[in-house]
């Protein structure tokens, strides 16, 4: 459901999205993203069938990613992105090398700002065509930007993509971000310790905050755990 524009518009008290308590954000810095939302910047919804978010400038969505990074003080070390329907619209398998490939609206401005922010990059993907996946990357100007690029395909989940991502890069798995278009992966890789966040209209600011909330609950959560 969309909201009016109201630029005086809170946060509720309790926080939207229902946040944990003990999640370390800054409630007046929320407030700044809550009044984004009632401006129509961050508007897609999570559901299936929901309407995409509207196009930004690739430097617009920079700065709200940045906005949203920074009300955080708990940050994945390393944020691992699938390809196919969560960084670009399509699948590699059906394209040709020799097209000019698209990200989602939002992707580059999110990629550049977790840069900024000296936040490690990575790749999991399925497809069985490395090459075009990896073509598209270096016609996009974004190859150079991931620590690792697992891609390879596999019959199963990506459970494989993750265990090479933590030996090439020695980050422990909880302390990565993941964000998949397909169930089944999110689910494998959040039982190996992943903050995993399913997107189905590839990743955007609302799904970038998501992610960011996610992960500070569920270190929260282990960090009660071990003083149990």
């Amino acid at each position: 459901m969309g909201m009016s524009a109201n630029a005086n518009w809170e946060a509720p008290e309790e926080g939207w999205m229902k946040l944990n308590t003990d999640v370390a954000v800054d409630r007046s810095k929320w407030n700044a993203v809550f009044q984004a939302e009632a401006r129509g910047i961050l508007t897609a919804s999570m559901e299936p069938g929901a309407t995409p978010p509207p196009r930004m400038g690739e430097e617009r969505v920079k700065e709200e990613a940045l906005q949203l990074i920074g009300m955080f003080q708990l940050l994945p070390r390393l944020v691992v992105f699938d390809l196919d329907y969560t960084l670009w619209p399509f699948y590699c398998l059906r394209r040709s090398k020799r097209e000019t490939p698209s990200l989602y609206p939002h992707a580059k401005g999110i990629l550049y700002a977790l840069k900024d922010k000296r936040i490690n990059l990575a790749i999991a993907s399925r497809s069985p065509t490395a090459d075009t996946a990896n073509t598209f990357l270096d016609k996009l100007s974004i190859k150079s930007m991931f620590v690792t690029k697992e891609i390879f395909f596999s019959c199963k989940n990506k459970t494989d993509h993750f265990r090479r991502i933590q030996t090439r890069t020695g980050i422990p798995f909880n302390s990565m971000l993941f964000f998949d278009d397909e169930d089944w992966n999110i689910e494998a890789a959040s039982k190996m310790g992943v903050t995993s966040i399913y997107v189905d209209n590839g990743v955007n600011l609302r799904a970038l905050r998501r992610g960011l909330t996610q992960f500070t609950e569920n270190q929260n959560a282990s960090d009660k755990n071990q003083r149990k």
